[in-house]
């Protein structure tokens, strides 16, 4: 009894299980931002169109500034203003032109909670997930087998 308890331990099973373990993280993270893009999704269900109106400086201590779009738009007969978070890193040439008409996301009960709708950016983050969730199924998969073999 002794003997097949030392050979079981002497096994190296930490591998396996450390890529096991990696594998449902992957695949937890993946359903987290999922689950994260969807209720802002959700949230922000109204579109409307709106101009830049102007652009505010970032200062970034550990990279070059950057600029926020400043936008307007309009809800049920009342003009919002946001600063939008999809910064570019120079103003000149801007990758939104100023007085550029972009799509806005807002919700619908509390307008201020609004941004650019980014399909470009709706695309990397599904994309990302699918990374995620190849990553964790793999790992699970080498994980298992090095556990059998």
């Amino acid at each position: 009894m002794l003997e097949a308890f030392s050979s079981i331990a002497s096994q190296n099973i930490w591998l396996p299980l450390t890529l096991i373990v990696a594998g449902t993280l992957c695949i937890g993270l993946k359903f987290i931002v999922a689950t994260y893009t969807t209720t802002k999704r959700k949230t922000r269900s109204k579109r409307a169109y709106g101009k830049i109106v102007s652009y505010k400086k970032r200062i970034n201590t550990d990279i070059a500034d950057d600029y926020l779009p400043v936008i307007e738009f309009a809800f049920s007969d009342k003009s919002y203003t946001i600063t939008s978070l999809y910064a570019q890193a120079e103003p000149v040439p801007p990758k939104f032109a100023k007085s550029g008409k972009v799509l806005v996301a807002f919700d619908p009960h509390n307008p201020e909670d609004a941004d650019m709708d980014n399909p470009e950016l709706r695309r990397q983050t599904a994309l990302a997930q699918s990374i995620l969730l190849f990553a964790g199924f793999t790992l699970l998969l080498i994980g298992s087998l090095g556990l059998y073999f």
